[in-house]
């Protein structure tokens, strides 16, 4: 036989067979909506019908799918930190990367179960959803979107000198963008 045709895991076929030898079976896990962890046992499938089954030595568990539950602000620029709370964010394979309307990050500045802080990189003005993704390949996906606001200009400062205590007058555009108000 030339591969493997068929995979499930805890009782669910795989959304693709990556790659399979004699001794190897890359697989990506499928969407599981369970509320609660669910275990199982393996199948592998080879083309010429052959079924391996994992039986009681070594089983696959599905953990409940993650969730965002807040990002604030809701909108920023270059340089917003922006916090992502939620359950289940990442997987015990850590952060490899967060899209903030599809586009990454430019920092991750820290990660915890419950929060992820991050910085926002440049971006033209655009909305997405967020994607917090894990080095294995999980990912956790918002409901709601994040926004590029267009990036901020100072066009005057006046006075354009002082000394302590001036009151100085900074005007221009979106100085304050994704800025709690």
């Amino acid at each position: 036989g030339a591969g493997v045709v068929h995979v499930t895991l805890a009782g669910l076929s795989v959304s693709e067979v990556e790659f399979s030898n004699s001794t190897v079976v890359i697989v990506r896990a499928s969407f599981s909506d369970a509320s609660t962890f669910v275990s199982g046992g393996v199948e592998v499938v080879a083309d010429t019908g052959a079924e391996t089954n994992s039986f009681a030595n070594v089983s696959w568990t599905y953990f409940p799918r993650g969730e965002i539950l807040s990002i604030s602000p809701a909108e920023g620029q270059r340089g917003s930190s922006v916090t992502i709370l939620g359950n289940r964010l990442f997987d015990d394979t850590g952060v490899k990367d967060v899209l903030l309307a599809g586009v990454s990050v430019a920092s991750i500045v820290s990660v915890n179960e419950s929060e992820v802080v991050v910085s926002a990189p440049v971006h033209a003005v655009h909305s997405g959803i967020v994607t917090v993704l894990s080095n294995s390949g999980y990912f956790v996906t918002s409901g709601s979107n994040w926004t590029f606001t267009p990036l901020s200009q100072i066009d005057a400062v006046s006075p354009q000198s002082g000394q302590q205590g001036t009151y100085v007058n900074i005007s221009g555009r979106y100085l304050t963008s994704g800025a709690a108000t």
